[in-house]
């Protein structure tokens, strides 16, 4: 039996468990949210979509390949536009890291 897909499922709601925490925490401190509470809430939206279209992504037929490889390629290209972009910034100091 196959248990991937209820982990999905399980993780999503530990990372929405720990957004709200963050949320909560945020509000009853009368400020803004804290930086992790975003990249959390992230990671319960991708667990609970993995758990949703598990099934389909564990077929091994050719759409399920060309998909795959597609993404990548994709992602590929997004992922250097994000670097060049973010690096320039902090190169040519846009966004200065530390004081």
């Amino acid at each position: 039996m196959d248990y991937s897909a209820r982990a999905f499922f399980v993780l999503g709601t530990l990372f929405g468990l720990m957004g709200a925490f963050f949320i909560t925490v945020g509000i009853l401190a009368s400020g803004a949210l804290p930086l992790q509470t975003y990249t959390v809430l992230s990671l319960a939206v991708l667990a609970y979509s993995m758990s949703y279209l598990y099934p389909q992504f564990k077929q091994k037929d050719e759409r399920m390949k060309l998909i795959r490889q597609k993404g990548m390629f994709y992602s590929f290209f997004a992922m250097m536009f994000y670097f060049i972009v973010i690096l320039s910034i902090l190169q040519f100091n846009t966004l200065v890291l530390h004081k």
